[in-house]
């Protein structure tokens, strides 16, 4: 137990290092590319935080425990929006937003939890279930193309300083990912054997603990963006996690073995994932801004979810 400890804490520090560096890099190449920054945490920065889930989806079906998947995946949708955006908006203080951006980031996260839960009905989710899943999230990624050619995420600078210095940037990014996806690695394995060698339960293990395991990342990369006030990366980042969480992790773990459902909890989990991230999607637009007061909520409303997650 010493040596994973230690591992833990390895893969922590790797964390801890490079996500103030990665936030730094990439809202300096959405400048550069005269980009939203929303866009940049929306699909690098959300899909490198969400390799855990991915990778560990993948592991679990392979292993037969494709309920781990399912968990995992919906717990941790659950956790990044709630319990992960709630805990860096109380620490930093403030997350503000564009009404329009807020809604289309929301509406995407909001299709996609929806197709995620309405698949749960029939109690598994076969191959086609996770081929469409996945499907789903190219078809996002084109309407957010869409939205980049129509100019409704471009951001024009009066002088360009960082312009000439992209590939810099982008260097700077990828290795900061590199880092990030190494550290998140360890350190939410490393957890998940820390909770095995205590005796925790395989369904408690991934809709409660592995769920917010995984979530770290999305936790200190928004802790990190929020204080060096790059909001659209802290946004982009939660909203693109939960999205590949549903498409990508969920999807790929069905593709590679279906998954059985063996109780009604994932289904009414996925239904509540759908009421939370619309909840939230409207108080955040309505009011283009977050505060400590919107984060309790957020928090009360994580916590709602064990009972549904027991059912």
């Amino acid at each position: 137990m010493i040596l994973e400890l230690l591992a833990f804490l390895f893969g922590a520090t790797l964390l801890i290092y490079f996500s103030p560096r990665i936030v730094r890099s990439s809202a300096k190449l959405a400048k550069a590319l005269e980009l939203d920054p929303i866009i940049i945490g929306l699909i690098i920065v959300g899909i490198g935080t969400s390799i855990p889930e991915i990778s560990n989806a993948i592991i679990s079906s392979v292993t037969g425990h494709g309920e781990i998947n399912i968990g995992n995946s919906i717990g941790s949708g659950i956790s990044q929006i709630s319990l992960m955006f709630g805990l860096a908006i109380l620490i930093t203080g403030r997350v503000k937003g564009e009404k329009e951006k807020i809604l289309f980031l929301g509406g995407c996260a909001i299709l996609a939890s929806i197709l995620g839960a309405s698949m749960m009905q029939k109690g598994y989710l076969s191959r086609i279930d996770g081929l469409l899943l996945l499907l789903s999230y190219l078809i996002i990624i084109y309407f957010i193309r869409v939205a980049v050619r129509k100019d409704y995420f471009k951001v024009e600078l009066e002088e360009n300083v960082y312009k000439t210095k992209i590939k810099t940037y982008a260097f700077r990014t990828a290795y900061s990912l590199v880092g990030i996806i190494i550290g998140a690695l360890i350190s939410v394995y490393m957890l998940v054997e820390l909770s095995r060698l205590a005796g925790v339960p395989e369904f408690a293990l991934s809709f409660f603990l592995m769920s917010i395991n995984t979530s770290i990342p999305e936790l200190v990369i928004c802790i990190s963006a929020l204080r060096e006030k790059e909001y659209g990366i802290a946004v982009g980042d939660i909203f693109g996690s939960n999205i590949a969480d549903i498409t990508l992790s969920m999807g790929s773990g069905a593709l590679i073995l279906p998954n059985i459902i063996g109780s009604a909890a994932p289904l009414w989990s996925g239904l509540y994932l759908v009421l939370i991230t619309i909840l939230i999607t409207m108080l955040f637009s309505r009011k283009e801004e977050l505060n400590r007061k919107h984060s309790i909520l957020m928090i009360i409303l994580y916590f709602l979810s064990y009972p549904i997650a027991l059912i």
